[in-house]
């Protein structure tokens, strides 16, 4: 669980990853927190640069031998490659080699008491999460999404921006909930869900099930005097 109340102690923190996702990981604790990120790491066959964004890539095969455990933590920055498993996969790697996993949640998240909040998560801006929530291990939260209360988002699950997770609701591991998405209250989402952007979710689905919202309308104006009309 992680105490954010009083997480002040200045950390030094090494990255896994050198892509999108793990450069808005270092803005964000470079913006948002006290905490320094030292460095970044991948696995050596991956390595086709020395350095990210001014700071010295390392091999993960290593890593452990150049930053010890016991004084740095690790965040695995990957998105929802295989249903969040190759994340998983780094994660667990990382908890071998001894390290903890620093969990970032912005200061400009809404947060009243001590939600359980597991290891390795990323909870960003306008994500406004109830007291009784409970969100677990290794679970990312992108921007402005509504976590209603007694929701359990289970470990290893990435929930894209402007979701809303009405109250009581269970979302089994390794789920990803796409941009826009809409869960009603007190539905159980199955293990290893892809519910796709726009999803409006009133009924439980068992594991394994992937929902797609249908596309919008496409019109061709030639008339561009109708949008005009449109806007007035």
């Amino acid at each position: 669980m992680v105490d954010y109340k009083s997480n002040t102690m200045k950390k030094n923190i090494i990255i896994f990853g050198t892509g999108h996702i793990a450069e808005e990981v270092y803005n964000y604790i470079k913006y948002d927190t006290q905490h320094d990120v030292l460095a970044f790491t991948i696995n050596k066959k991956f390595m086709k640069k020395k350095a990210f964004l001014g700071k010295k890539i390392y091999p993960f095969e290593n890593i452990e031998k150049k930053f010890s455990p016991k004084n740095h933590q690790m965040f695995i920055a990957i998105g929802y490659t295989d249903l969040n498993k190759l994340r998983f996969k780094k994660y667990l790697e990382a908890k071998k080699k001894g390290y903890k996993l620093f969990s970032y949640i912005s200061s400009k998240a809404s947060l009243i008491g001590k939600q359980n909040i597991g290891e390795n998560c990323l909870i960003l801006e306008n994500n406004s999460i109830q007291t009784t929530a409970v969100i677990g291990s290794n679970v990312f939260l992108w921007c402005g999404n509504l976590i209603g209360h007694h929701v359990k988002i289970s470990d290893n699950c990435y929930i894209a921006g402007n979701c809303t997770i009405s109250g009581s609701t269970k979302i089994s591991s390794f789920c990803f909930v796409g941009v826009n998405t809409t869960i009603s209250h007190g539905i159980t989402i199955g293990k290893s869900c892809f519910l796709g952007a726009n999803s409006f979710i009133t009924k439980n689905i068992g594991k394994n099930y992937l929902t797609i919202s249908a596309n919008s309308k496409k019109l061709k104006i030639k008339n561009i005097n109708i949008l005009k009309n449109l806007t007035n």
